[in-house]
């Protein structure tokens, strides 16, 4: 019921931020439900002030607004758009920006996993051989927790994206460390 997935989403936003339920924008999207009725959900909570400013920028600029979304849609738009040609199965999609990595989660067209680390190129270029090295030791603590949350789903494949091009050796560095495949 939608409703109530609602009004849970509302009551786990306010419990595990440090905002009040004003201060907050929440949506959510069922990712499955199974044979009893039980749904996984993707939740989606962020500070109002983030959308709102970026609300004023799209309003100053005329541009028409029909919907606001979230970064894992455009990095799943991209995926299918980018990549149509990868293996069945999840694909961890590593979105390397300057300060930040996004990594998602992604089998078809839906994320089941997403986590951002406060690690990106500046760490790496900065200090190359231990930046790359918490960089993996974050991607595998990633692999575990999502193997943990019980979606009997396993990581296929690795896609690196945004900044990751600078990098060279990160690509082979994940793949020994990991043991997958990685583009």
């Amino acid at each position: 019921d939608s409703v109530e997935i609602r009004d849970i989403v509302a009551l786990q936003a306010e419990k595990h931020t440090p905002y009040t339920k004003e201060e907050i924008l929440t949506d959510f999207r069922i990712i499955e439900t199974d044979r009893a009725g039980y749904s996984r959900v993707l939740l989606v909570l962020s500070h109002q002030d983030i959308v709102h400013r970026a609300l004023r920028l799209v309003e100053a600029m005329g541009w028409p607004l029909e919907r606001v979304g979230f970064e894992l849609e455009g990095l799943v738009g991209w995926l299918a758009l980018a990549k149509p040609e990868l293996p069945e199965g999840v694909v961890l999609v590593a979105e390397l920006d300057a300060d930040t990595t996004t990594l998602v989660a992604v089998r078809g067209q839906q994320p089941y996993f997403h986590r951002s680390l406060a690690l990106g190129a500046t760490q790496l270029t900065q200090h190359p051989a231990e930046g790359t090295a918490k960089l993996l030791a974050e991607f595998q603590r990633s692999l575990e927790t999502f193997d943990a949350e019980g979606t009997n789903l396993t990581v296929a494949s690795i896609v690196l994206t945004g900044c990751a091009d600078k990098f060279p050796d990160l690509k082979d560095r994940l793949h020994e460390g990991l043991d997958l495949p990685v583009t």
